[in-house]
This record gives structure tokens, C-alpha cells and sequence, in this order.
């Protein structure tokens, strides 16, 4: 298994979020995603059959901006 982690946030879920205070498990574990869980609310997952490459350093985002700037417009 890999994470992938994209996240889509509907208005009001996003605003509970932040108005919510990190959870002592978030801060010592540094997943947001806790706040989520421990304030009662859920998270939908799905399996995909492949993993796109991460984007995590400056060079990951200039080989990812060079893959989308001269892939074919018309695709």
C-alpha cells in the first residue's frame, strides 16, 4: 500500500476543522488527519491501481512542472 494523501474538503468541513484545536495525539504524532478522526468525523479512502510520483522536493516539482508543460495540450 501507498499514501498518496490528496485531500478534498467541503466548505463546512473545512472551516470545522480549523476552528477545532489539535489533539494532544495529533501534535505528538504530526497527522492532521487525527484531529479528523478524534473529533468523531471520518475520512473516505480509495484504492487506485497505480501511485502518481510524489512531488517533495524543489526537483520533484521541476521534473513535475516539465512533465505537465510539454505533455500535449490536446489530450
Amino acid at each position: 500500500w501507498h499514501h498518496i494523501g490528496i485531500y478534498g474538503w467541503q466548505r463546512e468541513a473545512l472551516q470545522r476543522f480549523v476552528a477545532t484545536a489539535p489533539t494532544p495525539l495529533e501534535v505528538s504524532e504530526g497527522l492532521e488527519q487525527l484531529r479528523v478522526l478524534e473529533s468523531g468525523r471520518s475520512i473516505g479512502v480509495i484504492a487506485v491501481d497505480s501511485a502518481p510520483a510524489g512531488v517533495d522536493t524543489e526537483e520533484d516539482f521541476n521534473a513535475a512542472n516539465t512533465r505537465l508543460t510539454t505533455s500535449d495540450s490536446s489530450d
